[in-house]
């Protein structure tokens, strides 16, 4: 659960179950907008994560998209609230740029959204294919959450975002993250990266080791070539698997 501490200039925007929305400002033409994952606490509510990463010492205006009931955004209009919500911020602050980033469930939330409105960048860490058990049977996790999703308007990641939007996708390499990872699909305008020995708490990993924050700042500022680098001296390895 990457920086889940909350500074105490952020306000709600739009609360309404189970969609919560919150704003952090910034100084820059740059909006990020970041999704939760399930959180680690069963009945509290995700926290709003990649606070310090995302803003960037105060640069970057922030919104941070919590599905409270864990849904992977299929809980009725919750897509469409978060893209009006998104595309109205933008508007405000006259925003030149917007970059998603997501962590578990909100990277699945991330790759969905970037399809349904234009966005420059995003980058998914250890995202699911999809919460569908019937999908991906042989993942038991989240499952207290995933039975509940009665109606799938969202079931899976069945193609990336479309260019110019450039996508990247971080996931562990352990059996259990390949569960989903080999499965994604390909896309020229997406880097698609494996860490081998890691779990799904890669983005805490990248964290811990001072990472995470140059990465996510390389990618807002459409440094691919950078990202590459950095992730290749860190392990990560480039999906297909070519030598």
């Amino acid at each position: 659960m990457p920086d889940t501490a909350t500074p105490e200039l952020i306000r709600t925007v739009f609360d309404d179950l189970p969609l919560k929305i919150r704003y952090l400002p910034g100084t820059s033409a740059t909006l990020v907008v970041s999704f939760a994952g399930v959180g680690s606490v069963r009945h509290e509510e995700p926290p709003p994560e990649f606070v310090e990463t995302a803003s960037d010492n105060g640069i970057n205006h922030v919104l941070f998209v919590t599905d409270i009931w864990r849904s992977w955004l299929n809980a009725p209009y919750m897509a469409e609230q978060i893209v009006e919500t998104v595309e109205s911020t933008k508007t405000r602050i006259s925003a030149r740029r917007v970059v998603m980033v997501g962590n578990s469930m909100g990277g699945f939330s991330a790759l969905r959204i970037a399809r349904l409105m234009p966005v420059d960048a995003v980058a998914a860490f250890s995202p699911q294919y999809s919460p569908d058990p019937l999908l991906v049977p042989d993942d038991r996790r989240w499952f207290y959450f995933r039975q509940k999703i009665r109606q799938f308007r969202f079931r899976r990641i069945d193609a990336l975002p479309e260019p110019p939007t450039m996508t990247y996708i971080f996931q562990g390499g352990t059996r259990s993250e390949a569960y989903h990872w080999r499965r994604f699909p390909f896309a020229e305008n997406a880097d698609q990266y494996v860490f081998p020995g890691i779990g799904h708490n890669l983005a805490h990993h990248l964290k811990q080791r001072q990472v995470l924050r140059p990465l996510v700042a390389d990618i807002i500022a459409g440094r691919r070539r950078r990202v590459r680098q950095r992730v290749k001296a860190h392990g990560g390895i480039s999906r297909p698997f070519a030598t």
